[in-house]
């Protein structure tokens, strides 16, 4: 009877009933067949129905008992409302039997509870709810200001204890032969329903096994048919799934691995031409390093004897200009004159000596000694002819005077030239200065050069062998990755 108010609560919603009754009849004028059919969509109402239904065919009494029962044959007489109570102060108490020793009958009873999910406040709750606004129920009934979970009554089943009574063995019987029946059949049905899971399952079992296997063995071409809801089904799904992600994965990075095999013997090829190019380069300004190291030590020496030059050339103009006033001396003292004169010979033979000296490495310099080889050159012709004016006074001190005059007339004219010699040596050494100074910076930048090309060559080189390695592993990772089958 349970199942069956719970069933009937589930069918129609009471609270939409009573106002499709309502707003057919507005003013309360409901008819007993209206009346009848509402009663029959009552939860309470229906198992009371049921509990009726079978009271010949199975030889019991039923009975509804209540406190305040709407129909007088249902009100509780003493007993029953002991029970009633009972239930009331027990509220986990969900059934009780009794055996009334006057009647010989055993009662078994259970607590009919109202339920506002079941609807039935609508017709026994608070007056205030009533539909008519007048504290009565659909069907014109008083409400009892009942609330959810209220006991308003019980559901007594009596049947007799009579040994005797043929309808008592009969009703046994029956009931025996009725629970054989449905026990035997409510075998073969489990049975039959075992039968088909476990094969239905040991067959699910089987095909996800063979899939795990083959995907074990790297197969990923096969998949589960999978159908259905259930959890076998599910893991089929799951199981499929996991092969697509499996098969997305390794097609992934079998593509990178490709590319980046690819590319890694790019890199190397691009690395080892590097490698060999920096080589070269450093090779290249290593031979350049050392070609400015011997051009420095020449502009050194340039630098040297452009010095050692300018030296003698002053001394040259010191040595002339005191001959000149030697020259001018002798023309008071001819005595004096030839000392000097044996003087001039020996300063126009050292001058002669140095200016071939001067020439000599006016020619190593190069074009940069092109114009003081000029000037050496005039200073030996003038050495030259200091000398042979010096013979020639020698050998005719007679004209000493005019010679004298003569002399000093060509010092004179020659000690300028002197100066202006000694002052493009100055510039030759300010110059050769200024060279050494250039080429010391452009070495240094070039050795600069030179240890950069090398780590340039040296990172080149170990990028090659990372290269090569990593080509090496993606070799590697695709084998590892041909384990597993894409297609059939």
């Amino acid at each position: 009877m349970e199942a069956v108010r719970s069933y009937v609560a589930t069918q129609f919603d009471m609270e939409t009933e009573i106002n499709a009754l309502k707003e057919k009849n507005p003013h309360g004028n409901i008819s007993a067949d209206e009346k009848t059919g509402m009663l029959k969509k009552v939860p309470i109402f229906a198992s009371m129905a049921v509990g009726e239904n079978d009271v010949d065919d199975d030889n019991y009494i039923f009975r509804v008992a209540s406190l305040s029962a709407r129909n007088s044959k249902n009100l509780a007489d003493e007993l029953e409302a002991d029970f009633i109570k009972r239930f009331e102060s027990e509220p986990t108490l969900t059934s009780l039997t009794y055996t009334h020793s006057k009647t010989n009958e055993l009662w078994v009873m259970r607590p009919v509870r109202l339920s506002e999910k079941q609807g039935c406040l609508h017709c026994h709750g608070a007056p205030e709810t009533s539909p008519w606004m007048n504290g009565k129920d659909i069907l014109g009934y008083d409400m009892e200001d009942y609330k959810d979970g209220d006991i308003v009554g019980l559901f007594i089943i009596k049947s007799s204890l009579d040994a005797n009574s043929s309808d008592v063995q009969a009703n046994i019987q029956a009931a025996i032969y009725k629970i054989v029946l449905i026990m035997l059949f409510v075998l073969l049905l489990v049975t039959m329903i075992s039968i088909y899971f476990i094969r239905n399952t040991s067959f699910k079992i089987r095909d996800i096994i063979k899939v795990n296997n083959q995907v074990a063995n790297g197969d990923l071409t096969n998949k589960l048919e999978v159908s259905g809801s259930d959890e076998f089904s599910q893991i089929g799904q799951n199981l499929n799934q996991m092969i697509d992600s499996i098969k997305g994965v390794v097609t992934s990075v079998n593509e990178t691995a490709q590319v980046l095999n690819g590319e890694s013997k790019k890199t190397s090829l691009i690395s080892k031409q590097l490698a060999d190019s920096s080589n070269t380069q450093a090779a290249s300004v290593e031979e350049i390093s050392v070609s400015m190291e011997e051009m420095t030590a020449t502009i050194d020496t340039n630098g040297q004897h452009a010095s050692s030059t300018e030296s003698i050339a002053k001394t040259s103009a010191m040595e002339i200009k005191s001959g000149n006033d030697s020259s001018h001396q002798a023309i008071q003292s001819m005595n004096s004159i030839r000392e000097e004169l044996t003087a001039i010979e020996e300063i126009a033979q050292q001058t002669n000596i140095l200016s071939l000296n001067a020439s000599v490495e006016a020619a190593r310099a190069g074009e940069y000694g092109s114009g003081f080889a000029v000037v050496a050159s005039e200073v030996r012709k003038l050495a030259e002819r200091s000398k042979d004016s010096a013979t020639s006074i020698n050998k005719r001190f007679s004209e000493g005077m005019i010679v004298v005059n003569h002399t000093a007339d060509k010092l004179s004219e020659l000690v300028p030239e002197i100066s202006k010699t000694s002052d493009l040596i100055a510039e030759i050494v300010s110059s050769s200065q200024e060279q050494r100074t250039a080429v010391t910076e452009i070495n240094n930048a070039i050795q600069g050069l030179n240890n950069s090309t090398q780590n340039n060559a040296q990172i080149a080189e170990n990028m090659s062998e990372r290269a090569v390695e990593l080509s090496a592993y993606s070799d590697e990772l695709q084998q590892r990755i041909s384990f597993f089958t894409f297609e059939k």
